[in-house]
């Protein structure tokens, strides 16, 4: 069962442990301030299920910052923080 929290946000954040600019992108995503973070939920794609839901959504590597209609808006990189904001308005 989803997180009725979850439900709320538009945006979700895929990210897998041991990734370097996962960590460095969910960092970024705390020090935006604005409430612009509780937008986003942050999936760890760790669990098998998670993964095969990623996947199927057609995301290759991570991090994964994707709308709540799917459109991937960033992959593979962390973004400048004006950038993030822009794509979190």
């Amino acid at each position: 069962m989803e997180d009725v929290a979850a439900l709320d946000k538009p945006f979700k954040l895929y990210t897998i442990s041991n990734c370097p600019y996962c960590e460095a992108f969910k960092k970024l995503l705390a020090s935006l301030g604005d409430g612009l973070a509780d937008r986003v939920e942050v999936v760890n794609c760790d669990d098998p299920d998670k993964m095969l839901d990623v996947l199927m959504k057609q995301v290759s590597c991570f991090p994964a910052l994707l709308s709540k209609d799917d459109d991937i808006l960033f992959i593979g990189i962390v973004p400048t923080i004006q950038d993030l904001r822009r794509a979190l308005k």
